[in-house]
């Protein structure tokens, strides 16, 4: 029940709040400065990722953007957010936190903080203009997004996945 109140949320958040602005956002190719935490390829539909180690997250990415063809993806990191990721704490700074960007498809996946709140894009390369879809269930509709990022909470902190390591107490 907690898991379905927290994406109702969410999703709710998106829709009252959605399409914020972000000061990063003004360069469309800002990230290229900041700090690469993953790099990875989407695989080929029906390949058993769990089963080459994969853990449930890149599963449902898998599953999610197979059929889009992205290719391979390098996700950046904002520096103002690094504290924050590394400690896996929820308080993220108000600005563009993270992009997957997927050169070859160019498109990049956002997360964005403002005032506490998550909001997640996607965006073309170029320009930085919005290339996210309206229809629902579409892999690139912010909902989609939200969707998995409140679902996977033991790997998702605040809307930024990707730092599955707990910090050392």
């Amino acid at each position: 029940m907690n898991k379905f109140l927290a994406i109702v949320l969410a999703l709710s958040a998106m829709f009252v709040f959605g399409n914020a602005s972000v000061s990063a956002a003004s360069d469309a190719n800002y990230w290229k400065e900041w700090t690469v935490v993953t790099k990875g390829v989407i695989p080929e539909c029906g390949t058993d990722v769990v089963g080459l180690g994969a853990d449930p997250i890149f599963k449902s990415l898998t599953d999610t953007y197979c059929k889009l063809k992205l290719g391979s993806y390098s996700t950046y990191l904002n520096p103002a957010a690094n504290a924050a990721y590394k400690s896996r704490s929820p308080k993220y700074p108000d600005d563009r936190t993270a992009v997957m960007v997927f050169e070859k498809a160019g498109i990049g996946l956002t997360v964005d903080h403002k005032g506490g709140r998550v909001d997640f894009g996607v965006i073309d390369l170029k320009d930085g203009k919005s290339k996210a879809s309206k229809e629902q269930g579409h892999p690139l509709n912010p909902q989609t997004c939200a969707m998995c990022h409140v679902s996977y909470s033991d790997a998702c902190v605040s809307g930024v996945c990707g730092n599955r390591l707990k910090p050392a107490k």
